[in-house]
C-alpha cells in the first residue's frame, strides 16, 4: 500500500475516533425518571474551558466510591435566566446516572440556595439548633461530619423539611465565622491514611482553627509522603516530628473556613493517575487514649523539708495536667494530687488549669525523685506522657539538737505576671519598642520572650526592673529580619530567679522589607537600665508539641506559624540601651 493511502486511511482513522470522542459528550440534558433518586452535594472542582467538574457528596462518594461528574450541559441546565454560571463551592441537588464507561454523572442539576444563621447551641452527641432568618431549626450532629459547632459560630445551611411537622433540619452546613480561639478544638477523628503499595495506617487528628496535629505515624512516613495526600484536600503545609513517644505530624490550612470544608465532608475522594482514594473520617477511634504530643520534661527542684518542687509548661489547649512521680530508675509512676500527697497507682487525680507548679511533700529525704506531665483536651484525649525529668532529691531535715527550731515561715508572695504588652515598629526598619508595665517591688527584673512567625524557636531576654518605680518599661529589639513577624510576651523576675507566668502575647507585628540606612544607636532611650550581658536563649528539651502547634496571638487568628524541626537560635547581645539580634 502506497504511503498516500496510509497516510489517507490513517486520518480516517483518526477522524473516526475522535467523532466516537465526542459522541460520548452529551448534547442535551439527560433525562431521569420521575421516581429518581435525587442527592445534595458541593462543586468540588469545575473547568469551564474544558466544560466539566465534579460533584462531591457523602452519600454517592459511599455509594460509588468516587466524586461525580458534572458535564457543562448539566450545568448550564442548572441556572436561571439572569443567574450567574454555577462555581466552585456552590451546592447542587441532583440524581445520578452511568456514563458510558459505567461511572457516575450528574443529571437534573439544580441550584441549592443557601441561609445564613447562627448557632444557638450544640452538642456533639445531641446536635443542636441555628437561628435564622427563617426561624429556629434544627441541626443534627451527623451533618457536620467531624466539625464540632459553637454558640456564636456563623454558618451557612440548606433547609429540609420534615414530614408530620417536624421542625425543618439544616443540612449541607459550612462554617462561615467563629470567635473561638486559635487553641480551640473544632474536630477530633480518625482515618485510615492511604499508602502507595503498603497498608494503610491509622491515624488520630485533633483540629485547630488552621492547624491539624496527627500522632500515631509510623517511623517511615515522612512529610514528602503526606504533603501529596493533603495538598489534595486543601492543606498549605505539612511538618512531621518524631521522638521517643512517636510519630507526630502538623498539617496546615490556609483559612479556618478550609480546615471546616475538610472536617465537615465524612469523605473525601480523588483520582490519582488510574486509581481513585476514598479517605472517610470517623469520630476519634481512642476515646480518650493517648493521642497528642507530649509536653516537655518538667523541672525538678528541691523544696521544703522531704518535699520537691516540679513545674511545667502551660498548653493552651490543656483542660486539666496529670503529674506523676517516681523514684529515679523506678518502673512504675505515682500520681500526685492537686496538694502534692502521692496517691496510690492506678488514681487518676487531675490538676486545674491554674496549677504549672505543684510543691510535693511526705518523700524520702536524700533519695532522688524523677517527675512526668501530661495533659487533657477538650475532647477527652490524653497526650503521651512527657519525658522524665532531671532526678532530684527531695530535702533533708537538720536533725542536730543543738539547732534552734526553724522559725515559722511567711507566707509565700504571689509574683503577678506583667498584663499584655505593647509592640510597635520602630522607624528604623529592623527594630520594635516593646512596652510593658510593671509589677511593682516584688520583681528584681523581667525576661521577655520573643518568638518569630516563620520558626518555633523563642529568643530571651533580660533586664533589671527600673529603680524608680516607674510603672511603665520600653525596650527597644534590634537586628531583626525584614518581612518576618514577631510576637512577645513578659514574665516577672524575682530576687531567687523564679518566673512569673507570662504574660498574654502581644499583638503581630511584621517588619517592612523594604530596609533604610539607620544609626543603631538611634532607637532611643529606654525608662530603665539594662544589664550589660542579657541572659542567652534557654535551650529547652525538644518538645513535639512545641513543633507541632505553637501557641500563637488570638488577636490575628488568621495568622499561622510554620512549624520547624529545629534551627538556630540567634546569638543575643546587649549594647547599653537596645538589644540585638546578631
Amino acid at each position: 500500500m502506497c504511503n498516500a493511502c496510509a497516510t489517507q486511511e490513517a486520518t480516517g482513522q483518526v477522524s473516526s475516533q475522535q467523532e466516537k470522542q465526542v459522541s460520548k459528550r452529551a448534547t442535551a440534558p439527560a433525562v431521569v425518571a420521575p421516581d429518581a433518586e435525587y442527592f445534595s452535594g458541593v462543586i468540588k472542582s469545575y473547568n469551564e474551558r474544558r466544560g466539566f467538574g465534579f460533584l462531591a457528596c457523602d452519600e454517592t462518594a459511599k455509594r460509588f466510591g468516587r466524586d461525580v461528574y458534572l458535564s457543562k450541559i448539566e450545568s448550564l441546565a442548572a441556572i436561571q435566566e439572569g443567574e450567574r454560571q454555577l462555581q466552585e463551592g456552590d451546592y447542587v441537588r441532583f440524581a445520578v446516572v452511568p456514563s458510558t464507561e459505567g461511572f457516575p454523572q450528574a443529571a437534573a442539576a439544580q441550584r441549592i440556595y443557601m441561609h445564613h444563621g447562627t448557632v444557638l447551641n450544640f452538642c456533639r452527641l445531641q446536635g443542636g439548633a441555628i437561628a435564622c432568618s427563617a426561624g429556629e431549626v434544627v441541626v443534627r450532629p451527623g451533618d457536620c461530619g467531624c466539625l464540632w459547632l459553637h454558640p456564636g459560630d456563623e454558618v451557612s445551611f440548606c433547609l429540609e423539611s420534615q414530614a408530620g411537622g417536624a421542625p425543618r433540619e439544616a443540612k449541607l452546613l459550612k462554617l462561615l465565622h467563629t470567635l473561638r480561639p486559635v487553641s480551640s478544638l473544632l474536630g477530633c477523628f480518625s482515618f485510615e491514611f492511604p499508602r502507595d503499595g503498603l497498608q494503610s495506617v491509622p491515624l488520630d487528628g485533633h483540629a485547630f482553627a488552621s492547624c491539624i496535629c496527627f500522632s500515631g505515624l509510623p517511623s517511615d512516613l515522612g512529610e514528602a509522603e503526606l504533603n501529596k495526600f493533603f495538598v489534595k484536600l486543601g492543606a498549605a503545609q505539612v511538618t512531621v516530628a518524631h521522638s521517643p513517644n512517636g510519630g507526630f505530624a502538623s498539617v496546615h490550612f490556609p483559612s479556618v473556613s478550609s480546615m471546616a470544608h475538610f472536617l465537615s465532608a465524612e469523605n473525601h475522594s480523588f483520582t490519582e493517575e488510574t486509581n481513585t482514594v476514598l479517605v472517610c473520617l470517623q469520630p476519634c477511634r481512642t476515646q480518650g487514649a493517648q493521642t497528642l504530643p507530649a509536653l516537655p520534661p518538667p523541672s525538678l527542684v528541691q523544696g521544703d523539708s522531704s518535699g520537691v518542687l516540679v513545674c511545667w509548661e502551660p498548653v493552651s489547649i490543656a483542660t486539666a495536667y496529670k503529674v506523676e512521680i517516681r523514684t529515679a530508675g523506678a518502673g512504675s509512676w505515682s500520681p500526685v494530687d492537686a496538694v502534692g500527697r502521692v496517691q496510690p497507682a492506678g488514681a487518676t487525680p487531675l490538676l486545674g488549669l491554674q496549677s504549672t507548679c505543684l510543691a510535693m511533700s511526705g518523700l524520702s529525704a536524700g533519695l532522688p525523685y524523677e517527675a512526668r506531665v501530661s495533659y487533657v483536651a477538650s475532647c477527652g484525649c490524653h497526650c503521651s506522657p512527657s519525658d522524665p525529668s532531671f532526678p532530684c532529691s527531695a530535702g533533708v531535715q537538720s536533725s542536730s539538737p543543738q539547732s534552734p527550731p526553724p522559725a515559722p515561715c511567711a507566707p509565700p508572695m504571689v509574683l503577678h505576671s506583667p498584663p499584655q504588652p505593647e509592640v510597635r515598629l520602630s522607624h528604623e526598619g529592623n527594630a520594635i519598642f516593646v512596652r510593658w508595665s510593671t509589677v511593682g517591688i516584688l520583681a528584681a527584673g523581667y525576661a521577655l520572650e520573643l518568638r518569630q512567625g516563620s520558626t518555633s524557636v523563642s529568643s530571651r531576654f533580660a533586664c533589671q526592673a527600673p529603680a524608680d518605680n516607674a510603672r511603665s518599661v520600653e525596650l527597644c529589639i534590634q537586628g531583626l529580619q525584614p518581612g518576618q513577624s514577631y510576637i512577645v510576651c513578659v514574665r516577672s523576675v524575682a530576687q531567687d530567679g523564679f518566673e512569673s507566668v507570662p504574660s498574654a502575647w502581644s499583638c503581630w507585628v511584621t517588619l517592612p522589607i523594604v530596609l533604610q540606612p539607620f544609626d543603631p544607636m538611634s532607637c532611643g532611650n529606654t525608662s530603665m537600665g539594662l544589664t550589660s550581658a542579657p541572659v542567652a536563649p534557654q535551650q529547652q528539651p525538644l518538645s513535639p508539641y512545641s513543633i507541632l502547634f505553637d501557641e500563637v496571638s488570638l488577636e490575628k487568628p488568621d495568622k499561622q506559624l510554620s512549624m520547624v524541626m529545629a534551627c538556630p537560635a540567634p546569638e543575643i547581645t546587649g549594647h547599653e540601651e537596645v538589644l540585638f539580634l546578631d
